[in-house]
């Protein structure tokens, strides 16, 4: 087989265990036996650099196609100016691939043993993912990670995987948790919820609450039931809004709660917040802690040299400051609690910040997230994430996107 084959080979079965993660996520566990041939014959170095820099161009141009989605159809620029977004992404995460290529064929070729090179083969791709996944994105921010890259995330779509990950993790996790006794019925964005005025989607919260607590199954005094809504459902300050809050009240059944995404004022800051709301009441809030970066702030490297951008994506918005606390919890009821983390936190945040509190038998990972901005393909990488996540961890995720609820119970 050809080198150009080989290529397009391993960058097709790439791509598609990402694109069609349901289907074909098992692809993801054949893309490296076309490449191996490159690491064991006698390539000179500026030949594999090359072969790594195309292979990363294919198949890194295809798993990171959402972001020229997102630029094209969502920041204030042209689809050429998009497009060259992408391409500089693409092409900067490539080169790293050629380097890593030169990088991996030298360290083979110090062993003969084959058995020995396959390990360190498949090691070596290994640390490399972790690389893209955790050290990469800081070019974009400090706290940026994108753990949608690594294999884990398209084989999570299979659940014999997710329990072989849950058994893996079962000493490090202790005891499989008890069933979190908490139901929740889901809040459903409007559909242009952007381009709605604050009136507006006050009435529409008020008719679905309203037409949700219609069913007479909510009158038995089931109070564990609990309205729930994705980040940015409310688009606009809550905590000034008494009228809004009013509103609510009149729907909201005796000692319900609603837990809704909306900003938060305090003084001249605003914050990206999540509302519990009793009673027409606000008795708790969590504000995020990790921002993303262009969308919601941008950091101080790019304001420096790069100040440009903000005409790209924070047009006519006002960028959020970082919330104090990620310790936080909500008492969704007697029995349980939530630890609220809002979209791009959840993905970002170290694990190791969640587990010593996380993995306690009434405690449940909240995760809010705004997926509307993304690719449908992009969408289901997040979902087998917050799985792959539960599995890990041992811990139940609750994850609100603007799809609906879904609970991953390990």
């Amino acid at each position: 087989m050809s080198f150009l084959l080989r290529i397009l080979l391993s960058a097709a079965l790439f791509n598609l265990s990402y694109w069609v993660a349901d289907y074909c996520g098992f692809c993801i566990l054949f893309f490296l036996f076309p490449l191996y041939s490159f690491f064991v014959r006698n390539l000179n170095l500026k030949r594999l650099f090359n072969v790594g820099l195309g292979w990363g161009i294919l198949a890194f141009g295809g798993n990171l196609f959402w972001v020229y989605v997102l630029i094209s159809t969502k920041a204030d620029c042209s689809k050429f100016i998009a497009f060259l977004i992408y391409f500089v992404l693409v092409l900067l995460m490539a080169v790293t691939a050629g380097f890593f290529f030169i990088l991996l064929k030298l360290f083979l070729d110090k062993f003969k043993n084959r058995a020995l090179k396959i390990f360190i083969f498949l090691f070596g791709w290994y640390l490399y993912f972790l690389f893209l996944a955790d050290y990469f994105p800081r070019i974009i921010g400090k706290n940026v990670r994108y753990p949608f890259i690594l294999p884990v995330v398209p084989l999570s779509s299979f659940k014999f995987f997710l329990k072989m990950v849950s058994w893996v993790f079962l000493p490090f996790n202790g005891s499989y948790k008890e069933k979190i006794n908490c139901d929740f019925l889901y809040l459903k964005p409007h559909s242009q919820y952007l381009d709605k005025s604050r009136a507006e989607l006050a009435g529409d919260i008020y008719c679905k609450i309203k037409y949700l607590n219609s069913d007479k199954r909510l009158y038995n005094n089931n109070v564990n039931e609990i309205i729930i809504a994705p980040e940015s459902m409310f688009p606009f300050v809550l905590n000034y809004d008494l009228k809004v809050l009013n509103l609510v009240e009149k729907v909201l059944l005796p000692k319900q709660k609603l837990i809704i995404g909306a900003k938060r004022q305090e003084g001249e800051k605003y914050f990206q917040s999540v509302y519990v709301i009793e009673q027409g009441r606000i008795i708790q809030f969590y504000d995020k802690t990790i921002m993303m970066p262009f969308g919601e702030k941008l950091s101080k490297f790019w304001k420096t040299y790069f100040n440009f951008a903000a005409d790209f994506f924070l047009k006519n918005k006002i960028a959020l400051s970082k919330g104090k606390s990620s310790t936080k919890t909500f008492v969704l009821n007697d029995n349980c609690e939530g630890i609220p983390r809002i979209c791009s936190e959840f993905f970002w945040q170290n694990d190791k910040q969640l587990i010593p509190f996380a993995t306690k038998q009434n405690k449940v990972i909240l995760a809010f997230v705004d997926d509307d901005w993304f690719c449908s393909y992009l969408r289901k990488l997040m979902t087998n994430y917050a799985a792959f996540k539960s599995a890990k961890l041992g811990v139940s995720i609750i994850y609100i996107d603007f799809s609906g609820v879904t609970k991953f119970q390990n």
